[in-house]
């Protein structure tokens, strides 16, 4: 939560207030604030993992000049994450959920997301897939809708565990499905 006073001596500023975060981030901050007894509050919900300085900045009005804040340390800690795996065969079939005829083709994917929410933000980084049969591992990077994908080639018959392991980033702690 953002508390932000414009002050002054005399008489109550009226206008508006933006937020600037520094370093600058792709989640917007600086939606304008409308004062109300030279007051405007704020919640700043989506922003990514990270250390910031935040800078208040007041336009002025017909009677105050402008100014600007002097900076205030923000630090958003990663929250813990969830990653959720499952797998795409395309291939019409008799055979039941979870099953892939021999020689098959299946993509794996996962998706890291909030454990909280499930929906805020998207996840960046890698994903470590592991298949016990073998055993076999692979990296693959997220895409830019937090979702990694794999293509086992030649799977072995059998019962397989394939697990994936998300890195984490900035906004997201480490998880593993």
């Amino acid at each position: 939560n953002v508390n932000v006073k414009a002050a002054s001596g005399s008489a109550t500023p009226t206008g508006n207030v933006v937020l600037q975060a520094s370093p600058a981030t792709t989640i917007p901050v600086n939606a304008p604030l409308t004062l109300a007894s030279g007051s405007a509050s704020a919640s700043l919900t989506n922003l990514p993992g990270g250390s910031y300085q935040m800078i208040a900045q007041y336009g002025g009005d017909g009677n105050f000049a402008s100014s600007s804040s002097t900076p205030v340390s923000l630090t958003v800690t990663p929250e813990a994450s969830s990653t959720a795996l499952g797998y795409i065969y395309s291939a019409a079939s008799s055979f039941p959920k979870g099953q892939v005829p021999f020689g098959g083709s299946v993509i794996v994917t996962a998706m890291p997301a909030s454990l909280a929410t499930k929906t805020t933000g998207v996840a960046t980084g890698t994903v470590t897939f592991t298949d016990t049969v073998g055993p076999t591992t692979a990296t693959a990077i997220l895409d830019s809708n937090g979702i990694a994908a794999w293509k086992p080639q030649n799977l072995a018959i059998g019962a397989h565990s394939i697990t994936a392991t998300y890195s984490g980033d900035a906004s997201y702690t480490t998880s593993t499905s």
